[in-house]
């Protein structure tokens, strides 16, 4: 039986910070494209407050994408804005492909950058770590981020791996996660995975540099809170 208690923790952490008003974002908005192939973007660097999603179409991406954001209103304060959530839904349709013949696999996969792309408690988990000017003429403007540290329970990293470690990928024989981890399934481990989805200089997809930061405490620190981190969907 699938037991999805993470969604549970998530929601309880998710209701006492916005009851306590301790809701506050890292980054908010697009402010910058990469002069790349993959054209990839970096968000704002913004403290503000979570706001709704004022866009019906990206709206219904991000219910699909993110149900749990949902589960206690039905427009909730966001730390995305519609541009964000339209490039989550464009970077997730490779994982999407490699992952689709197991669902629980997938949903933990997407769960991670749910959470911080959107999650309204973002300041708890994430710490910005490098930014840019987004114009180099006006250093005290605008910047935008170009490294983060992203603080994630073990329970979390071993349970997204061991959920998509066996995946096969539909249109060939071979693990999913091999394309996944940027090699061979058969050397990609929990930590090698994580670091290969946060390097900005091994994966060019990668918008941003993300440190994942995991141990064995099971919440996150960054600022006191001690909210969960997303847990795992056990089998």
């Amino acid at each position: 039986m699938r037991e999805r208690w993470w969604a549970g923790l998530w929601l309880l952490c998710f209701l006492a910070a916005a009851a306590s008003g301790q809701q506050q974002c890292v980054w908010y908005g697009v402010c910058h494209t990469d002069d790349n192939a993959y054209h990839t973007k970096q968000n704002c660097l913004n403290n503000t407050q979570p706001l709704p999603l004022r866009n019906v179409s990206m709206d219904l991406k991000l219910r699909k994408l993110c149900p749990n954001f949902y589960q206690s209103e039905d427009h909730p304060k966001l730390c995305c804005n519609h541009e964000q959530v339209d490039v989550f839904d464009q970077n997730m349709a490779t994982p999407r492909s490699a992952l689709a013949r197991c669902p629980s696999c997938f949903r933990n996969f997407v769960e991670l950058w749910c959470q911080s792309t959107c999650a309204p408690i973002q300041r708890d988990f994430l710490r910005v770590e490098a930014t840019v000017p987004v114009n180099a003429s006006s250093p005290q403007g605008p910047k935008y981020i170009t490294e983060i540290d992203y603080f994630l329970s073990d329970d979390y990293k071993y349970g997204m791996y061991n959920a998509c470690k066996n995946v096969q990928f539909p249109s060939a024989n071979k693990r999913a996660i091999g394309l996944l981890c940027g090699g061979d399934a058969s050397t990609c481990t929990a930590d090698s995975w994580l670091h290969y989805l946060g390097s900005r200089s091994g994966n060019e997809l990668v918008p941003f540099q993300i440190n994942f930061k995991t141990g064995n405490d099971s919440t996150v620190k960054v600022n006191g809170t001690g909210c969960p981190t997303p847990a795992t969907t056990r089998m």
